[in-house]
């Protein structure tokens, strides 16, 4: 199982030279389950328990724009309230990274 971030441009069945189907790829903003989300959490368990995966990889790139949204978010500091969106609520839950 590959997580990738929704925003890389890079196709990975390129990178790993894979034909379509041959590998499981889950996407999302930053490639993280900081907040276990359910869909991601539950494909990777279905992936390793029903398909077999021995291995999960956590596929990054530079430039991220989860990251940098993150940082931002960090750097502009203040009360920290309740998200109004889930992109501010994952950009919160990766605040840890931009520390």
């Amino acid at each position: 199982a590959i997580i990738g971030c929704a925003d890389s441009r890079v196709p990975v069945d390129t990178i790993f030279d894979a034909t379509p189907g041959e590998l499981f790829v889950l996407r999302n903003a930053g490639n993280t389950c900081t907040h276990a989300e359910g869909s991601m959490v539950g494909s990777l368990e279905f992936c390793t328990g029903k398909l077999g995966s021995r291995l999960i990889m956590v596929l990054g790139h530079t430039q991220c724009g989860a990251i940098a949204g993150a940082t931002a978010t960090h750097q502009a500091g203040g009360e920290v309230k309740a998200p109004g969106c889930a992109l501010e609520g994952l950009l919160q839950g990766l605040a840890s990274v931009a520390k």
